[in-house]
């Protein structure tokens, strides 16, 4: 059983507050000209579902996938009568899902727990189910001396994460754009080359 099956109930009690923290968020996105044309999204990562219900919430069409079976436990009930689906899959891959099955493919703070790798295949899947583009939801570079503790104690990859995220985004998407997200996070737009905006 894997830490995010055993952390999915503490999660869980998250889920309102996640919630609307999101709906503010997807505001910005709207604001910066993101999310044209009301585009079809998958949440990869999606945790307990706090993201996709905001998006359903704003009238977005969004699916969602985990690989902790607990946590889409809880997702599954906290966005029943959403239309929310929900699968069981690895963010490194391979996801279920067709090239370009989905307008816009999102990860809210899944990458900075990853090493270089298994993050370079987060961005190629993403990549390659996405139709127009990638978004990256995660810390930026104004830091949190609370946050660089609690990871610091964690051991995991959140400093090389720091030091790697944007060449390696800029690797995968050429001429990316960031947006300003809330508190100490930030949002990483790439585009996929050569499609087309809907809107």
């Amino acid at each position: 059983m894997s830490v995010f099956d055993w952390i999915a109930p503490v999660y869980g009690l998250a889920f309102g507050h996640q919630r609307r923290h999101y709906r503010r968020e997807i505001a910005r996105l709207l604001a910066a000209g993101a999310l044209e044309g009301r585009p079809e999204i998958l949440d990869v990562g999606c945790g307990t579902g706090a993201l996709c219900a905001a998006f359903a919430d704003e009238g977005f069409a969004a699916s969602g996938v985990d690989v902790s079976r607990r946590m889409l436990a809880v997702a599954r009930r906290r966005t029943k009568g959403l239309g929310v689906p929900l699968s069981h899959a690895d963010a490194t891959g391979p996801l279920p899902f067709p090239d370009a099955s989905f307008d816009v493919v999102v990860a809210a703070f899944v990458s900075h727990g990853m090493a270089r790798e298994p993050r370079a295949r987060l961005l190629a899947e993403m990549r390659r189910v996405a139709r127009r583009a990638v978004l990256l939801y995660d810390y930026g570079m104004r830091r949190s001396r609370l946050v660089d503790l609690v990871e610091a104690a964690e051991g995991g990859h959140y400093f090389d994460y720091l030091r790697e995220i944007r060449p390696q985004f800029e690797e995968a998407f050429p001429g990316f754009r960031t947006i300003d997200g809330g508190g100490h996070a930030q949002w990483y737009w790439g585009e996929v080359p050569g499609s087309a905006r809907k809107g």
